[in-house]
């Protein structure tokens, strides 16, 4: 596929993508939201057609819509559907109680923070949902929240695409393979973290080194 292609393709479903991917990302489907977020507002700094407030309208969309839902499933399933949802996310129970008793205590802060980090960004809604918190108050909270994260990113991002495009080629690919390797360790130490939460938890068998053959 030409670059001419890809350039067209992202000019025309760029914020879509963004809308789509921020809003299942809330709404716990396995999409990498703020990826998408970064990636379309990096390109909008090439000037083919985006432009950062389309990125940061999408995004704010995207991402308020998704909580809602989420909101609206939590009220509905209850606790029952954030264990098993933080089961699979691999978050342990104790970051889960953590959260709804931060958006029953502190609802502003606990929101305004959860979207910045992944796990909570992804359970915010959902969790806020099975507390005591009201679905009115909820979606000024995530709207805000949901503004705040997107204008941020986005700005920084495109600044950062504007720098980055007009650097030497040479150092366009040092930047790239920096972020590469920065993402294989921090995926390796989320792989690491994760085992010994597994193994913390029970969830994986130990070998006892006193048993050498066969029970």
């Amino acid at each position: 596929m030409s670059s001419h292609v890809i350039h067209r393709l992202i000019a025309h479903w760029g914020l879509l993508a963004v809308l789509a991917a921020t809003g299942g990302q809330a709404l716990f489907l396995p999409i990498p939201g703020s990826t998408v977020v970064i990636a379309v507002a990096v390109y909008a700094a090439s000037g083919h057609g985006l432009g950062p407030v389309g990125v940061f309208a999408a995004a704010t969309l995207g991402a308020s819509a998704g909580g809602m839902l989420g909101f609206a499933l939590g009220r509905w399933r209850g606790p029952a559907v954030l264990g098993r949802l933080a089961r699979l996310a691999r978050q342990p129970p104790a970051r889960v109680h953590r959260l709804t008793g931060a958006l029953d205590r502190h609802a502003v802060i606990a929101l305004l923070a959860a979207r910045w980090f992944t796990g909570t960004r992804n359970l915010a809604g959902i969790a806020s949902g099975t507390s005591a918190m009201s679905f009115v108050r909820f979606s000024l909270l995530t709207v805000l929240a949901a503004a705040v994260w997107a204008g941020i990113t986005t700005v920084e991002f495109f600044v950062f695409g504007g720098v980055f495009l007009a650097a030497p080629t040479w150092l366009q690919g040092l930047v790239v393979l920096l972020g590469l390797a920065l993402s294989g360790v921090g995926l390796a130490r989320l792989r690491g973290r994760d085992r010994r939460g597994r193994r913390a938890g029970g969830l994986e068998p130990t070998v006892d080194p006193g048993v050498t053959g066969p029970l």
